[in-house]
C-alpha cells in the first residue's frame, strides 16, 4: 500500500489524478472497516444489506468492471481483522447460547416470526416514519423518484449513475424491512441516507435548469 503511493508520488507528484486515485482508495478502507463495524454490532445485515445493494446495482448498470477497482481482497483482510475478533469472543464465553439468543433469536425469528413486535403495517408502515424523519423534505421525494424515470439508467456519467445507486439503495433498504415481520420505527433509517441524497441531487438539478420544470416542482411540493 504505501510503497505504491510512493512510486505513484515519484513518478507523477501530488498531481490531481493521483490524489484523486488515492483519496478514493482511503474512502474503500473506510468502507470496509465501517461494514466489520456494523456486522459486529448488528449481525449479519451488517455486511448482507451494503451487499445486496452493490449486487442489484451492478447487475441493472452491467458494471462488473467496477469490482476491479474494489480492493476485494485488502478489503476481506480488512472485515476479517476488524469484525471477527469480537465474533471469537463471544462464541468463546457463551458458547451456544450467543449463538442461539444473537444469530437465531435476533436474526431469524424477528425477520420471520416477529418477536419483540411492537409496531405493526405492511407497503404504508414505513412510509409514515419516513416522513417525519425527512420532514418537511419528504415533499420532493415523490418527485424526486417520478423524475427517474426520464433518466438513462445506464448513463455512465456521474450524476445519474449516483441516482442509480441511490435508488437502489433506498428500494433494497425499504423493501427489507418491510417485508420483515418485526418492526420498528427506526428500522428505516438505512434507507433514509439514500433518500435525503436522492432529493438532494434533484433539487441541486432543479436549481440548475430554473426554467418551467423547478418552477413546476415548487409549486407541486408545497402542494404535497
Amino acid at each position: 500500500f504505501w510503497r505504491n503511493l510512493r512510486d505513484d508520488l515519484r513518478r507523477e507528484g501530488a498531481s490531481d489524478a493521483v490524489c484523486d486515485r488515492w483519496w478514493r482508495r482511503c474512502l474503500l478502507v473506510v468502507f470496509y472497516i465501517f461494514v466489520a463495524q456494523s456486522t459486529y454490532a448488528k449481525g449479519l445485515l451488517g455486511f448482507a444489506l451494503p451487499g445486496l445493494i452493490i449486487l442489484f446495482y451492478l447487475i441493472w448498470s452491467r458494471t462488473w468492471r467496477l469490482l476491479m477497482h474494489a480492493e476485494l481482497i485488502r478489503g476481506t483482510a480488512i472485515f476479517i481483522l476488524v469484525g471477527f475478533p469480537w465474533y471469537l469472543a463471544m462464541f468463546a464465553r457463551h458458547g451456544n447460547a450467543y449463538y442461539q439468543r444473537f444469530i437465531i433469536h435476533d436474526h431469524f425469528k424477528r425477520l420471520g416470526s416477529g418477536v419483540h413486535q411492537i409496531d405493526s403495517g405492511t407497503f404504508e408502515h414505513f412510509i409514515k416514519w419516513l416522513g417525519f424523519g425527512m420532514f418537511p423534505w419528504m415533499a420532493f421525494v415523490p418527485l424526486a423518484i417520478g423524475a427517474m424515470v426520464f433518466f438513462k439508467a445506464r448513463d455512465s456519467s456521474g450524476k445519474p449513475q449516483a441516482r442509480n445507486f441511490l435508488m437502489f439503495w433506498f428500494v433494497c433498504s425499504f423493501s427489507l424491512f418491510t417485508i420483515s415481520s418485526t418492526k420498528f420505527h427506526h428500522y428505516i433509517f438505512p434507507a433514509l441516507p439514500a433518500l435525503a441524497m436522492l432529493v438532494a441531487l434533484f433539487i441541486d438539478r432543479l436549481l440548475e435548469d430554473r426554467g418551467w420544470l423547478a418552477r413546476l416542482a415548487a409549486v407541486l411540493a408545497i402542494g404535497l
